[in-house]
């Protein structure tokens, strides 16, 4: 089984579209550090979305580890906030096979550390590959207003499943 670590983001953007489903569908299990718990359930983010993925955490598919590397923690703490760096931090120290984030600074240190990433985009993108969904496009117009996409990406991710 691969071992999946998941930033807040992709959590976050997935569940208030109601598609949290797919990382489960296409993953089995996926792995989140503590403080990405803490940042879904108390920043306030939509209530049917932080619901959705404390009910996934109750069906037991997503689960919570702590990094045990608290120097590395600190250290990438100086560049991304806590749910990134305690989810690259699992990703380095566990080998994982796959980190899910968004925030491109974030993913510029998950390169320099040799993790393989994926964010809520190219989710949609295996989603679709795998016959999860049906429109990608459709799913991106669903979550244009719960994140900043450029009509560049938009265009480049439609092209790459044959939609644009």
């Amino acid at each position: 089984m691969s071992l999946i670590i998941s930033d807040s983001s992709v959590l976050i953007h997935l569940s208030a579209v109601e598609r949290l489903f797919l990382l489960h569908q296409l993953y089995r299990i996926v792995i989140v550090p503590p403080s990405v718990i803490s940042e879904i359930s108390e920043r306030g983010w939509d209530k049917p979305g932080v619901e959705v993925v404390q009910s996934a955490i109750a069906e037991g598919w997503i689960q919570t580890i702590t990094p045990r590397d608290e120097a590395l923690v600190q250290s990438l703490r100086q560049r991304v906030d806590w749910g990134e760096a305690e989810a690259i931090a699992l990703a380095i120290e566990n080998k994982a096979d796959l980190l899910l984030l968004d925030d491109a600074n974030a993913r510029l240190i998950a390169d320099m550390h040799g993790v393989a990433k994926i964010g809520t985009l190219g989710i949609l993108v295996q989603a679709k590959k795998a016959g999860l969904i049906l429109s990608v496009k459709d799913e991106l117009e669903r979550l244009r207003s719960r994140m900043w996409l450029t009509e560049r990406l938009i265009q480049s991710v439609l092209r790459s499943v044959g939609e644009a």
